[in-house]
């Protein structure tokens, strides 16, 4: 654990995927804060391709909002290929559906922005310092 942040170290990155470029940097800038690593996606190609070269995330921040082929879509590859680490949806307008949709599709948490930094982070942390597991 990282002194005085609370953070599990570890060599795998949070990973953020977000199309929005201003929620992705200010994301990667609180996480540097936190001394956690952390790598930012603006699309779900992007993060498969990383994920084909190895990575393996220690979570996932996932915006349920992203654009085709979608989180349903993305969520369904990850599955096929095994991946089972865990992820935040979070989006920019929720209703009751959407946030159900997203923790049936195995959301340990779902987050409505603009989120509190803090929220965010004391989830992340919570995250990390469980067992990976996603249905």
């Amino acid at each position: 654990m990282n002194p005085g942040t609370g953070m599990v170290n570890t060599p795998a990155p949070v990973c953020i995927l977000d199309p929005d470029a201003a929620v992705r940097d200010s994301l990667v800038y609180l996480l540097e804060r936190q001394s956690c690593p952390v790598k930012a996606f603006d699309d779900a190609g992007s993060f498969l391709d990383e994920l084909d070269l190895g990575m393996e995330p220690a979570c996932l921040v996932l915006d349920w909002g992203l654009p085709q082929p979608g989180c349903p879509a993305l969520l369904a590859e990850l599955a096929r290929r095994g991946c089972k680490f865990p992820f935040i949806a979070t989006a920019n307008q929720s209703d009751i559906p959407t946030a159900v949709a997203a923790m049936r599709s195995g959301a340990m948490d779902f987050i409505e922005k603009p989120f509190v930094s803090r929220l965010l982070v004391d989830r992340i942390r919570s995250l990390l310092h469980k067992p990976a597991s996603r249905p």
